[in-house]
């Protein structure tokens, strides 16, 4: 329990929100500056990431109307274009935050140093460190008018520069094009560019993965992408940033329960470090397969990097002590996974 503990909540997005709405029903009071960012016009929500959502929210019937997708097609390097079933809900994230609570409560503010603990879901993180980034590659956004395509299906495309995908929604369609500008890399699809008018531009944003060099201080966690950010390659951004919401509420739980605050922090920066090498195994199965240009071996190696960066971390952390249980982290036993 964290009854009695104030805490301040940096940044408003769903792994602010999960954080926040766990910490209240574990007796905190929350607070917070509720500065967004830039919100993303489509995003897809896989079965994890909303059964989380329903679960830390206790709403069973959470985005249970959204526009699904039950199709993806795939071109990817030297294959032929594949139809995988596939099932996601597809949302604005301006639609995903409004249907849930804001991470503060009330009107009634304090200044962060008046409160025991920060959780940072926005920049600027505390340490003042740079950012650990394993890769160079921006993405930009376009909404587009389908003129032939499969209105339930999504499609990702490799192209000889970098990627795009193509995600519809209930009232418009949105592409995504990472490693150069929309138009150039339209311009080079053979399934998704002939298929596609672009209706309007969006806006752009750095999607290689990276890491913060401090997750956590004696009075502070990060948290959500400003922690650990997943290239969207993967689609398991919303369902990671909402564990690591899990996870923190946990470690503060635990520390207000009189649990061992180094030993916890350091478990929080572990969890965190072991997800980063995951993901980037994951993304260097796609990337070594997506082509052959300087542009697809330069993100390869990045990643490759970031991995042995990873490694370095988790070879200097210490045995792991707690495990996560529903939305408590209790004390490794002997014998204990």
């Amino acid at each position: 329990m964290a009854k009695g503990l104030n805490i301040y909540i940096k940044g408003d997005g769903i792994a602010a929100r999960c954080c926040a709405h766990l910490l209240r029903r574990a007796g905190a009071k929350v607070f917070g500056d509720g500065v967004a960012s830039a919100r993303v016009p489509a995003m897809m929500l896989s079965p994890l990431a909303i059964s989380l959502m329903r679960d830390v929210f206790t709403a069973p019937a959470l985005f249970s109307n959204v526009f699904e997708i039950e199709r993806r097609y795939v071109t990817w390097g030297a294959t032929e274009r594949t139809a995988i079933p596939h099932a996601s809900a597809v949302i604005s994230e301006g639609a995903l935050l409004a249907a849930v609570p804001p991470p503060w409560d009330g009107d009634q503010q304090i200044a962060p140093e008046e409160c025991d603990f920060t959780i940072h879901a926005a920049l600027p993180l505390p340490d003042g460190k740079p950012r650990q980034r394993f890769g160079a590659r921006e993405a930009a956004t376009a909404r587009i008018r389908l003129k032939d395509s499969d209105g339930r299906a999504c499609e990702i495309e490799s192209v000889g520069d970098g990627w795009l995908f193509l995600i519809p929604t209930a009232e418009a369609a949105w592409l995504l094009a990472v490693g150069g500008p929309v138009e150039t890399l339209l311009a080079a699809s053979r399934q998704i560019g002939p298929r596609v008018e672009i209706e309007a531009g969006g806006g752009e944003f750095d999607c290689a993965p990276g890491m913060a060099e401090a997750v956590q201080g004696e009075h502070w966690m990060a948290c959500g992408p400003v922690a650990v950010g997943f290239d969207p390659i993967c689609g398991d951004g919303t369902a990671h940033a909402v564990r690591e919401a899990i996870l923190a509420a946990a470690v503060i739980a635990g520390i207000a329960r009189g649990e061992d605050r180094r030993a916890l922090l350091s478990h929080y920066r572990a969890v965190l470090t072991l997800a980063m090498g995951r993901h980037l195994d994951l993304c260097a199965d796609y990337y070594r397969s997506g082509g052959d240009s300087p542009w697809w071996r330069d993100q390869g190696d990045a990643l490759a990097r970031g991995r042995a960066w990873c490694e370095a971390r988790m070879q200097s952390a210490g045995p792991r002590m707690y495990r996560l249980q529903d939305f408590d982290l209790l004390p490794l036993t002997a014998g204990a996974a």
